[in-house]
């Protein structure tokens, strides 16, 4: 019998579950100090009140921000689940995708980037192309997952949407 296949989980989506485990944590402690700040104030204990009500504003303000830092995570745990399910697809055709002649470093946006994200992508794939044994060098992909028909090169930097993705890195493979 085989042990069960233990699944890495990306950055973003461990980052995801730790925000919203952190938000539930702040949301159940804030409302337990509002109850208890009004069961403090039907028996007549303002003072402790006083100080429970405050620090469930606290909590719940947390729970908020929490919240929506796991909602962030969750975007971009979707957009790199979104790519990593299109690179499973080169399975078949025997490419692996942590090593290989031809090199290929990839990115994931989820909507945007700027010149600098560009840049450290380039430095990113020389680095790799100078430490791994890429005879044929290291291309530098940006995969943008929230576009759909986009393949440009822009500063030496390939950039594409998922749709477009195998057929970009089968191309390259072809002529690199």
């Amino acid at each position: 019998m085989r042990p069960p296949v233990r699944t890495q989980l990306s950055y973003p989506r461990r980052q995801q579950r730790l925000w919203a485990r952190k938000a539930t944590l702040y949301e159940l402690a804030g409302t337990a100090l509002f109850v208890a700040a009004f069961v403090a104030l039907g028996t007549g204990r303002a003072a402790l009140a006083a100080v429970a009500f405050p620090a469930g504003c606290a909590l719940i303000t947390a729970y908020t921000s929490a919240a929506g830092r796991a909602a962030r995570h969750r975007i971009g745990a979707d957009s790199e689940q979104l790519v990593r399910d299109t690179l499973d697809q080169l399975d078949p055709h025997a490419y692996t995708v942590t090593h290989g002649a031809l090199g290929i470093c990839i990115e994931t946006k989820t909507l945007t980037f700027d010149p600098t994200h560009l840049d450290r992508l380039r430095r990113q794939a020389d680095w790799t192309a100078g430490r791994r044994g890429y005879p044929r060098g290291v291309l530098p992909v940006m995969c943008v997952a929230r576009r759909r028909g986009c393949q440009t090169l822009a500063d030496g930097v390939l950039i594409v949407s998922p749709d477009r993705l195998l057929d970009a890195i089968l191309a390259a493979d072809a002529t690199a």
